[in-house]
């Protein structure tokens, strides 16, 4: 027959053991860690872990202090391969309310790739926060759909510069002709 053949069932088994041994070795010893390196470390060896946990643990991890573990964060958040940890982190995306947090996971988003554009990542492109809405505007581009460039069209005309290069960049990553009207009226713009 079709089945999953008897070696494969005790693989997975031992590859998903082997994942929840990392995550709980993770939440027991990441606080006691007093230098930036063991934290950035602890972090990168949650990397090709393919669980929700490893969303759920890292996404606070999202407003730290520190850049760099904000970059480990990120990086570990944006390299999932399977359907259940990138759901996660498009639903954590929706319920976030933190300007940084969101920009953390967004950052991830655009990282990783991740196509979808849910109604969170869509809400972020009209955020309050102009960081929020650029990184938004890079995640749409990263997901490579030429058919997502009207989405960047309006940010051609937002009022903060950094959201306008954006969506600009954003078009012209994605190949689009809609780049060209706002490219040209924003070479009248005196910020530039």
């Amino acid at each position: 027959g079709a089945g999953v053949s008897p070696e494969v069932v005790p693989a997975v088994e031992f590859a998903s053991s082997v994942d929840d041994e990392i995550i709980a070795e993770f939440k027991k010893y990441y606080r006691k860690y007093k230098e930036v390196d063991q934290k950035i470390e602890a972090i990168l060896a949650l990397e090709g872990v393919e669980a929700k946990e490893v969303v759920d643990v890292l996404l606070p991890l999202l407003s730290a202090q520190e850049g760099e573990i904000v970059e480990a964060a990120s990086r570990v958040l944006g390299q999932f391969k399977t359907r259940g940890p990138i759901d996660h982190v498009f639903a954590k995306l929706e319920k976030e309310r933190k300007s940084e947090r969101r920009a953390g996971i967004l950052d991830a988003v655009m990282r990783g790739g991740y196509v979808d554009l849910g109604e969170a990542l869509l809400d972020c492109l009209e955020d309050r926060d102009w960081n929020v809405r650029r990184l938004a505007l890079r995640a749409v581009a990263a997901g490579g759909k030429a058919e997502n460039a009207a989405l960047c069209l309006p940010l051609c005309s937002d009022k903060e510069v950094a959201v306008r290069c954006a969506a600009l960049d954003g078009l012209s990553l994605m190949g689009s002709d809609l780049v060209r009207s706002p490219a040209m009226k924003a070479l009248q713009d005196p910020a530039w």
